[in-house]
């Protein structure tokens, strides 16, 4: 494997989580400190710092001092254009096998 290869591997691996992905369809459109994302995915402290540390990790967020909290954004809106597609790849895919099922319901009334 190249290294490109690796870093899309790696980046897969950090958007595969479900509270990781919460917590950038939260940033979404917001700001937000730890203790209000924690409450909004009711998760616990430790786990919401855990997903944080990762997130900036891999450079998919950043965070500005506001005094002794930090306020999390999303670094760079390009990773919301990559959820985005695959939300749309996701939902094709679905429409084709509704399509494929709604044919094969005609096709087999008509014997």
């Amino acid at each position: 494997m190249d290294n490109l290869t690796d870093e899309v591997v790696n980046l897969l691996k950090v958007l595969s989580d479900y509270t990781r992905l919460n917590i950038l369809e939260l940033l979404k459109d917001n700001k937000m400190y730890a203790n209000s994302i924690q409450k909004k995915l009711k998760k616990s402290q430790s786990t919401i710092s855990q997903q944080l540390g990762i997130l900036l990790n891999a450079d998919i967020i950043t965070y500005e001092k506001k005094g002794k909290k930090n306020l999390y954004s999303i670094k760079n809106p390009q990773i919301l254009k990559i959820l985005a597609s695959v939300q749309r790849y996701i939902l094709n895919q679905k429409k084709e096998k509704l399509k494929t099922i709604a044919d094969f319901d005609i096709y087999d009334t008509l014997f």
